[in-house]
């Protein structure tokens, strides 16, 4: 049966108008709306079997400590405020401090006095008020240091992390990772983490064609190598060279003799050091400067060094045997006094000590800048060093470096 004829100008449902048809176009009706589903993932027993059989093992794995449990967060200040020491917690932490200055100090007799000392103030209840670990700490620090002429790299340190048992017996100047090998870098004497940008040198070329460079760290090895040439090849054709050390925590004192040996032209023994390997036993080594090509000596002008109380170790070394030999005038602050290296031994699961095993000196003279420091030439409160010495080479055209009177 067929359906009422359209009406004119409409198409008839499913038919497309010509072009040249009046109302040209495609009326199919009315249009449905677009419906979107979704749908709800089922937990079937295949795919929960699937996560057992992947999940168990993972946590045992990380329960039993075969995977580091990185996601372990310690909230340290927490900790501390809840953390007391134990009188047997004491006595092992003493006992074992006592051990290791007897093995590794550097001077053997204060060693043996140091350690009896604080076994006997152990015995008769000296460190039994001691329950914070600060007070503890600091307690033992001034005790092993007082028959040490107050040894400077001599400390007893506590860290809310375990610490490591690999980091027993390293060198302080050697690690690259803090008490906790934690990232943030816990206090290790008085020196944060050492990052291995912190061995890059800054320099530049000042007015007056005055060299300037600055030294963080001694990182040592053969990139430290490469980027002291680079430097020294840049500023070669300064008139003066501003070396400044007063941020400088030390490191490694090859390295501090490898950058004196561009300031000499022939081969010296700068400094030697001995090193306590075994409670009778030393390793003794010299350190022989190694003069530098022509293109990057600098051997005629004259070289500043700009100093601080936080200039420590190897940067102390680098500034005691240039002014040794006459080749350097100091500006600024007296050095920190520190030059026996240390190792770290570890005293119990959060209780440490730097120990000094070494010293380094004068071969010529057996002098050092242990406890004194390095003395500059002309005292400089050390934040205004370097901006005294650019105001007196833009109008005086040279720098005093006299003391003052």
């Amino acid at each position: 049966m067929r359906g009422p004829p359209q009406a004119a100008g409409r198409a008839a449902p499913g038919r497309c108008r010509q072009r040249d048809e009046p109302g040209a176009g495609c009326h199919r009706g009315p249009v449905k709306p677009l419906r979107i589903h979704f749908h709800r993932p089922r937990l079937t027993r295949k795919l929960v079997l699937r996560l057992v059989i992947v999940m168990v093992p993972l946590v045992w794995l990380y329960a039993t400590h075969v995977i580091p449990p990185v996601f372990e967060i310690i909230d340290k200040n927490e900790f501390l405020a809840k953390f007391q020491t134990t009188p047997e917690m004491r006595a092992e932490v003493v006992e074992n401090l006592a051990r290791q200055m007897e093995q590794h100090y550097v001077d053997p007799a204060r060693g043996k006095k140091a350690a009896y000392r604080i076994r006997y103030k152990l015995k008769v209840g000296g460190y039994e008020e001691l329950l914070n670990q600060r007070n503890f700490t600091d307690e033992l620090t001034m005790d092993v240091r007082g028959d040490t002429d107050d040894d400077r790299n001599l400390r007893v340190v506590f860290v809310a992390n375990v610490i490591p048992q690999q980091l027993d017996g390293s060198a302080v100047v050697d690690a690259r990772t803090a008490w906790d090998a934690q990232a943030e870098g816990t206090e290790v004497n008085t020196l944060g983490l050492v990052t291995a940008t912190d061995g890059v040198p800054k320099f530049e070329v000042m007015k007056g064609n005055v060299g300037y460079m600055k030294v963080i760290h001694f990182n040592g090895g053969a990139m430290a190598s490469k980027k002291f040439a680079e430097v020294m090849e840049a500023l070669h054709d300064t008139q003066m060279l501003v070396l400044d050390l007063r941020d400088n925590s030390g490191g490694d004192p090859k390295s501090a003799v490898e950058l004196a040996g561009y300031f000499f032209a022939q081969p010296l023994k700068l400094a030697a050091m001995e090193t306590r390997t075994a409670p009778d036993k030393w390793v003794r080594e010299t350190f022989v400067s190694k003069p530098a090509p022509a293109n990057l000596a600098y051997l005629k002008q004259p070289v500043i060094i700009l100093t601080s109380r936080e200039t420590v170790s190897a940067g102390e070394l680098l500034a005691f045997v240039l002014k040794q030999h006459g080749r350097v005038k100091i500006l600024g602050e007296s050095t920190r006094g520190g030059s026996h290296p240390a190792i770290r031994v570890r005293l119990d699961d959060h209780f440490g000590a730097t120990i000094p095993n070494a010293r380094i000196f004068d071969p010529q003279t057996n002098t050092s800048w242990e406890t004194s420091g390095v003395i500059p030439d002309r005292y400089l409160l050390a934040y205004q060093a370097l901006e005294i010495v650019k105001k007196e080479l833009q109008f005086k055209g040279a720098v005093k470096t006299t003391p003052d009177k």
